[in-house]
């Protein structure tokens, strides 16, 4: 319910957005070095999100206020681009999850997840990973059990 004011870049750690619902959190994206931690209502709309972000490491993060980044897009074409960019590649990430992940059983899911972002299991913890895959931590245990 906060409108986002500065969009960040992860020089280093790791992070994940995620939102309530009843009751639990929902983990909806993973971040690592090299991306941005950006409300695409905050950035796109000056509009409250739905999202949070925790830091689930110690993170060096760079901070442009969105006015600023949106004057410089506005001023520059090159950056413009750049932010057009990011942008499409944010959306292909969504679009990513919804037709590989969304439909997939749980546990092709985390195996999915898990070839692509061989990390995760060192830098985020069985819940986080849980709860990305909207499974419960005991159920995640089941899946990895039948697995090895």
């Amino acid at each position: 319910g906060v409108v986002a004011r500065y969009t960040y870049f992860i020089v280093k750690g790791f992070a994940r957005g995620f939102f309530h619902k009843e009751g639990k959190d929902i983990t909806i994206w993973f971040a690592s070095e090299g991306m941005s931690l950006l409300s695409m209502n905050g950035y796109m709309y000056s509009s409250a999100g739905y999202e949070n972000v925790e830091l689930l490491e110690e993170c060096d993060l760079l901070k442009i206020s969105n006015r600023v980044l949106n004057q410089l897009f506005e001023e520059n074409t090159e950056l413009a681009n750049w932010g057009r960019k990011l942008m499409e590649k944010t959306m292909q990430e969504y679009e990513h999850y919804f037709i590989e992940y969304y439909w997939a059983d749980k546990g092709h899911q985390y195996q999915m997840l898990i070839k692509e972002f061989p990390q995760l299991l060192q830098r985020v913890s069985l819940k986080e990973i849980a709860s990305y895959l909207n499974i419960t931590p005991q159920s995640l245990s089941r899946i990895r059990a039948h697995l090895k």
